[in-house]
């Protein structure tokens, strides 16, 4: 506990919290895991320590990995196999730890090459999508994305169609089936609306997504809406500020290459 307020910088109710989540945490060992793993993913990951605290809370799990043969290894993939940057493969620890926790060759992979074939991505795309919404690689594939990217293809669109949608909105798969992606569909569908709008109305709140559909004019307005939020994704893809990780937020708009070790 002391290392977690001293070492790491939690307040008491972070650690509280962080206890209850995993309460295994206190009988790791400090000397030959817990500091270990902290030095990695602040020395060679360049992790601010405020940035591990938070790492830490998003998933304590981490701590009772292996260093060599688990946390190196799933950093080892993301920047060496799947080519991501030093500061993509920060990005996705940052905002989904829990990768850690994924069995690199019948998980991480798998998830990959479905986003290769059904998509026809390239890497760099991939690697677009998955820096993107980093969390989708915490998705089951026959469970949540498969059945969404069929219902897409289902009502009409095509394959081309529905990867773009992918590459400029990955976070459109992540929202639930029952009660965003499919009622949304049927509302566009029924308003004879571009269905490759769903792509940049997913994200809106139930009112402005209504409003967008009252205030609709022509097709030429989705062009121009979809060309702004093209934009605007790509501005985002600027995921570190001298060096430290920001959250994939989307700002609000005004309504008026292997080395052993693994070191970067």
């Amino acid at each position: 506990i002391f290392y977690l307020i001293l070492n790491v910088g939690l307040d008491v109710k972070q650690v509280q919290t962080l206890l209850r989540r995993f309460p295994h945490f206190t009988v790791q060992n400090l000397d030959n895991k817990i500091l270990p793993t902290q030095r990695y993913f602040c020395e060679e990951l360049n992790f601010t320590k405020a940035e591990y605290g938070k790492i830490l809370l998003k998933d304590p799990r981490i701590i009772q990995h292996s260093l060599v043969n688990k946390i190196k290894h799933v950093v080892g993939y993301l920047r060496y196999e799947l080519g991501l940057s030093s500061s993509e493969v920060r990005h996705i620890l940052y905002n989904a730890p829990q990768v850690m926790n994924l069995h690199t060759e019948t998980n991480l992979k798998e998830k990959i090459a479905y986003f290769q074939n059904t998509f026809n991505f390239t890497n760099a795309e991939v690697n677009k999508v998955v820096t993107g919404m980093p969390s989708l690689l915490l998705c089951s594939l026959e469970k949540n994305i498969i059945p969404k990217v069929n219902y897409l293809r289902n009502v009409g669109l095509e394959a081309n169609e529905v990867s773009k949608m992918i590459l400029v909105s990955p976070v459109l798969l992540k929202y639930s089936f029952e009660k965003r992606i499919q009622p949304r569909m049927e509302k566009l569908i029924e308003k004879k609306i571009k269905m490759t709008s769903l792509s940049y109305l997913i994200t809106k709140t139930e009112s402005d997504f209504e409003q967008c559909l009252s205030d609709r004019k022509s097709e030429r307005k989705d062009t121009a809406i979809i060309q702004v939020y093209e934009e605007e994704v790509k501005n985002e893809t600027n995921i570190t500020h001298k060096g430290r990780i920001q959250h994939w937020t989307r700002p609000r708009q005004d309504r008026s290459k292997k080395p052993s070790s693994y070191i970067f």
